[in-house]
């Protein structure tokens, strides 16, 4: 008993435009009529080619995570439901705009920062720090606070 061919000449003749048109190996099995190691069987021994498996999609480079408590994430939390967003989006959001916006310094509100491998003043770069301790202004400064 002979079996019946799986993929004709002329089922074959029409694999390069549906490859042209877009399709996957898959859709083209299936549209075939065929199992996915079949049609690449016969496409090896026609020699012809079939599309790439779909590339896996990377995060970017820069991406990274960072630790922050509890409590943070439970407000971003609230905050980011009311906004309709998910926290992850929300935080991502708001810190794209204070560096965009080159708030870091307002928000800090200290021109005299420490570093952390020296202990030593961070001149700000309007120069107002003259190496002493600056008394913090803002919110802070009401409180007594002093960096």
């Amino acid at each position: 008993m002979t079996s019946k061919p799986v993929l004709t000449k002329a089922a074959l003749a029409t694999i390069p435009e549906l490859v042209a048109s877009g399709l996957s190996r898959t859709e083209i099995a299936e549209r075939l009529g065929c199992k996915l190691s079949t049609l690449k069987v016969r496409c090896s021994q026609e020699r012809i080619r079939l599309p790439r498996r779909p590339r896996v999609r990377k995060l970017p480079a820069k991406t990274k995570r960072i630790a922050i408590s509890t409590d943070a994430v439970a407000q971003f939390d609230s905050t980011a439901d009311a906004y309709g967003m998910t926290a992850n989006a929300f935080v991502s959001r708001l810190l794209e705009l204070i560096v965009t916006d080159n708030l870091i310094d307002a928000i800090l509100d200290d021109p005299a920062l420490l570093t952390r491998k020296t202990g030593a003043l961070k001149v700000h770069p309007t120069g107002r720090s003259s190496g002493k301790k600056a008394r913090i202004r803002g919110s802070r400064a009401r409180r007594g606070w002093r960096a």
